[in-house]
């Protein structure tokens, strides 16, 4: 498999598992933040959420079609989830600082 499938794929699993908490938001009609603002709108996150989840399936469809035809048809997971555990890392550590920041500002 050609490297720019492993980035397309990696990516793809961040932009899918980065849509999900934006669409449940929007969902349930609450306030989150987005690129747009730290107070977005039900309707902003879910645009946002729809927005990743096109661009997840873009980045798969390329990386489906730039993949050699002999390739395993399980080597596109690696590097999925590895960007779907990179992106939930990261906002287990973002939520981690902000609950920190929260509790100073509280004491």
């Amino acid at each position: 498999m050609r490297l720019s499938s492993f980035v397309s794929y990696f990516f793809a699993g961040a932009f899918l598992k980065n849509g999900v908490p934006h669409f449940v938001v929007a969902t349930t009609g609450r306030r989150n933040i987005t690129p747009f603002g730290r107070n977005s709108s039900p309707l902003v996150n879910l645009l946002w959420g729809l927005i990743n989840f096109a661009a997840g399936y873009l980045l798969m469809r390329f990386a489906d079609s730039r993949a050699e035809k002999k390739a395993d048809s399980t080597a596109w997971q690696l590097p999925y989830e590895a960007g779907t555990l990179f992106w939930s890392l990261f906002g287990v550590i973002y939520a981690w600082f902000a609950t920190r920041q929260e509790f100073k500002k509280g004491a």
